[in-house]
């Protein structure tokens, strides 16, 4: 499931990256994990919260920093 994440995410937003701090990655994807593939910076669970998140297809902004700027 992560690897699919990170690839639709990127796929969305070609001027994003993932973030290059590998612990950082790794705590965010345990986090999306733990709740089936939600946005584990936000407390609500439901489709604009699902990975990559509402904020991040539409704004370019993702919460947890799972994606960055290139």
């Amino acid at each position: 499931m992560t690897n699919e994440i990170i690839e639709k995410g990127l796929q969305i937003n070609p001027a994003m990256k993932l973030n290059d701090d590998e612990e950082h990655v790794k705590r965010i994807l345990v986090g999306i994990e733990k709740k089936d593939g939600h946005c584990p910076c936000v407390i609500t669970v439901n489709d604009d919260t699902i990975c990559p998140c509402k904020k991040m297809r539409e704004e370019s902004k993702c919460c947890c920093k799972l994606y960055i700027n290139k």
